[in-house]
């Protein structure tokens, strides 16, 4: 493990947030319990393989596939854990100031969400945060961040509200919760199909390579992960809907 101001940084962090849930735990605030203790570790041991394991070291030397894998690890991975390891009262009067209520707002965070990883995916952008320093911070800080916010939306434990003011303001209806969650994998397709018709070299670092695999082949790579991952996640949410819909309708026949 390579151990840097790149890593140092993001564990700094991470035992901030730590301490802070760890503390509010010795003073026994609600929800704060030894389940959402294990997520906070796992979400917490998922960010530190990521940004500071093999993963990372591979992703720097010029790996594409590698530095996608680390993308999504941060952002749809170690994101939902940490949110989840939040108690809903928490996140409620996290999204209860001024600022909570903007960052709060599903529109907001879905176009801020693929705003910032559209960015990323500019090539020149893209080969300048592959290698290290502060553009691969940023880079990768952007990635977790959005996913930070676009799962605090789709786990919104704020009340539910007729979908016309959850659009707005946040509070959206369950169904309406996976729909997005659905939407937002949904508008990642077009990033993949980019890494599959991009030139050999257009989001690889120039110079030598050192890797098994030719870097047309890591691109084609890159893109399937990408794309699967992005489908797995579709499909599950498609069918949890299925599930849930199924389970209300029952609950409706049983009373009706």
């Amino acid at each position: 493990m390579e151990v840097d101001w790149w890593t140092g940084l993001p564990a700094g962090v991470l035992v901030c947030g730590i301490g802070a849930w760890a503390q509010a735990a010795v003073r026994h605030r609600p929800g704060h319990n030894l389940w959402r203790g294990g997520l906070l570790a796992l979400g917490s041991a998922v960010v530190v393989a990521a940004v500071a394991g093999p993963l990372d070291r591979a992703g720097r030397d010029g790996l594409l596939a590698a530095h996608i894998v680390q993308h999504i690890v941060l952002a749809d991975l170690a994101a939902p854990l940490l949110v989840l390891s939040v108690p809903p009262g928490a996140r409620r009067r996290m999204l209860a100031n001024r600022a909570g209520a903007i960052i709060g707002r599903p529109f907001i965070v879905l176009a801020l969400w693929a705003g910032l990883i559209y960015l990323w995916f500019v090539p020149s952008l893209h080969r300048e945060a592959m290698p290290g320093g502060a553009a691969h911070l940023a880079d990768q800080a952007a990635f977790f961040a959005a996913g930070l916010l676009l799962w605090a939306i789709v786990f919104d434990a704020r009340a539910a509200r007729p979908l016309g003011a959850a659009l707005k303001a946040g509070g959206l209806p369950w169904w309406a919760r996976h729909l997005y969650a659905m939407g937002s994998r949904a508008l990642l397709i077009p990033a993949a199909a980019v890494l599959w018709a991009s030139p050999d070299a257009r989001y690889h670092l120039r110079g030598g390579w050192d890797f098994s695999m030719t870097r047309s082949d890591d691109g084609e790579t890159a893109a399937a992960i990408m794309t699967g991952f992005e489908m797995m996640l579709f499909t599950f949410a498609v069918f949890l809907v299925f599930i849930l819909v199924a389970a209300k309708e029952g609950d409706h026949d049983q009373t009706g």
